[in-house]
């Protein structure tokens, strides 16, 4: 009789381990547990399921430590799962019979991991069973691999992954642990292209896309570089891919899916984001194309798990968000018999109906489909979208039918008695709005709201540094500014940000420097310009000054073939740029601009 042994390795897991468990309770012939610190009830779960507890210190190496549990175990075989996995029901008679076969030392099955909700998922196939005995074992610091099996087969069986179906702040905790781990194995071995595509993944997971696309470049540079064999390389592209796309970068996104492309033709993933990436140009035939290649690749997956093979499938599930872009193509068509029933069709199948049935409200007032749009919002509302969500999308429409008294009312009433608990998206986007409308320490509620709910982005750090400047509070903004850059380097808004900040406080060298390096990003900023040629006039490097003025004047579209050979020539050129900003309606830069004409032709 061949037996099995469930080896895991846990700390503090009580909200999981009675499932996982309790999947695995008629298959597994002893439970072995590593515990490393546990504080929580999770000794006393085990201790009910009947398991053999083994306390070891936590070492920040998860292969030593699941080395430690397998070697306790007495079974013929061993199944490896982490407490926030289950067995899909029905598993049990599936996973004896593949075990009964003699010339296989370890089986892949199907992981299915949720994220956001589930409302999305990924596919792969692991090694989670292995014969014991046979110096079958794990390597790796983080994100632990099966090595030294020989014979490996496919058992038709699915495990759930629920650990990364969490809040963005336990995401963001399970992420600084994660790439903590990463950081040290990268510094160990820098020429492992596995390290830094994990380290790509771990930004992804938490919208740090700038990052991720560093860390995805150099993962492809190593996997070149190397040689390497590993269908990672797809995940890869697919996360630089999907990140230029977030980015706004959407020739890097083409680019990227297409090579991945040409590495396999049939990656879904790549067919997603080239879909995407046609809905975002309008250009339909080529959307068709790319979706029917997904439609069908999903459909062949989903009947053949075990040809995934070693690649991650992250949009198996997502055909749904397509049907969306689809229906809005449709509309901007003028199609709208044909889009309104792909719109609810694709609404009704989601994990989220609400979700999408507000994303298909969001299409329609985009195309001036309004009454549409309400009737979506409506849906998503009975779906039970939440309140302050709902309110704030219609808004939304009423300025997009052109009411913007009711809009401004509607605003108004959301950002003074907004809950402190709402989606973060929405409290970004009302403390955005607050900004606006000069309510700063609203905005700064509530940019703190989305915040504490909510991923660390730049975008979050650079809007709360302008509300905490405009309240007053210098040191505040620019620590904002500064957090945002410590996620993104590049970022340019608390690159430009910092640089006035710093200017404003006479810091003229501090802020030089911050706008050249916002203008290796963006090098025809009217303000970073223009203040640049002022640092170079108040430093008497006059060739230098002339030319960030000619830079400026081509930034905006002045005539910069002009001699200059006075200061009054300077004065000129300072009024001409005055007078264009104010066109621009840019009156700040303008008055300085003027001033400066002003003062240098001692009027």
């Amino acid at each position: 009789m061949t037996t099995l042994s469930l080896c895991m390795i846990v700390k503090n897991e009580e909200k999981y381990l009675s499932q996982c468990l309790a999947s695995a309770a008629g298959v597994a012939d002893e439970i072995i547990i590593v515990d490393t610190g546990s504080t929580d009830r999770t000794l006393d779960i085990a201790a009910g399921f009947g398991a053999r507890v083994f306390h070891h210190a936590w070492e920040n190496h998860f292969s030593k430590h699941r080395n430690q549990s397998i070697g306790y175990a007495q079974g013929d075989w061993i199944l490896w799962l982490d407490a926030d996995e289950a067995l899909e029901p029905g598993a049990t008679p599936v996973l004896k019979d593949a075990l009964r076969n003699p010339d296989l030392d370890s089986l892949l099955v199907t992981m299915v991991c949720y994220f956001e909700n589930r409302t999305r998922t990924s596919w792969n196939n692991s090694i989670k069973l292995f014969k014991n005995g046979l110096g079958i074992h794990f390597e790796g610091t983080v994100h632990e691999q099966v090595v030294g099996f020989k014979n490996t087969g496919f058992c038709p069986v699915k495990i759930y992954h629920y650990g990364y179906d969490q809040d963005p702040k336990t995401v963001q905790k399970k992420f600084e642990r994660t790439s903590a781990l990463l950081l040290q194995a990268i510094q160990d071995d820098p020429h492992s292209f596995r390290h830094h595509h994990d380290l790509a993944v771990s930004f992804s997971s938490i919208h740090r896309f700038s990052k991720a696309i560093d860390a995805g470049f150099k993962a492809m540079e190593l996997y070149r570089i190397n040689r390497e064999n590993d269908p990672n390389i797809l995940w890869t592209y697919f996360v630089v891919a999907s990140a230029c796309f977030n980015l706004g970068q959407i020739d890097k996104a083409q680019f990227f899916a297409e090579q991945a492309l040409r590495l396999e033709p049939n990656h879904l993933d790549s067919y997603f984001v080239l879909a995407s990436v046609y809905a975002t140009l309008k250009n339909r035939e080529c959307f068709e194309e790319a979706f029917r290649a997904f439609t069908r690749l999903a459909l062949h997956y989903r009947a053949h798990p075990e040809q995934l093979a070693g690649l991650v499938m992250n949009k198996l599930d997502e055909k749904w968000r397509l049907d969306l872009e689809y229906g809005a193509l449709l509309l901007s068509g003028n199609l709208k018999t044909e889009a309104v029933p792909i719109f609810t069709q694709a609404s009704q199948q989601a994990p989220d109906p609400s979700r999408a049935y507000r994303i298909a409200a969001q299409l329609c007032r985009d195309l001036g489909e309004i009454r549409l749009g309400e009737d979506f919002l409506k849906n998503a509302s009975q779906a039970g979208l939440p309140l302050t969500t709902a309110r704030f999308e219609e808004a939304l429409l009423k300025r997009a039918s052109g009411d913007e008294q009711a809009f401004h009312a509607a605003l108004a009433g959301l950002i003074d008695g907004a809950p402190g608990n709402m989606d973060p998206d929405i409290a970004t986007a009302l403390g955005i709005e607050a900004l606006k409308s000069g309510k700063y320490i609203r905005a700064e509620f509530l940019l703190q709201t989305a915040l504490a709910q909510g991923y660390e982005t730049p975008s979050l750090c650079t809007h709360l540094a302008l509300a905490s400047k405009y309240q007053g509070k210098i040191s505040e903004a620019m620590s904002w500014n500064q957090k945002a850059l410590e996620l993104d380097q590049k970022d340019l808004n608390a690159l430009v940000n910092l640089g006035h900040l710093l200017y404003d406080q006479k810091q003229w060298h501090s802020a030089q420097s911050q706008y050249q390096k916002a203008l290796l990003l963006a090098p025809r900023q009217a303000d970073v310009l223009l203040r640049l040629s002022l640092i170079a006039l108040m430093d008497q490097d006059l060739a230098e000054c002339i030319r960030f003025c000619d830079l400026l004047l081509s930034a905006l579209n002045l005539n910069c073939d002009r001699v200059v050979t006075s200061i009054q020539d300077i004065a000129e050129v300072y009024r001409l740029i005055g007078d264009a900003l104010r066109i621009r309606g840019q009156n700040i830069l303008a008055s300085e601009a003027a001033t400066l004409s002003a003062h240098l032709s001692g009027t």
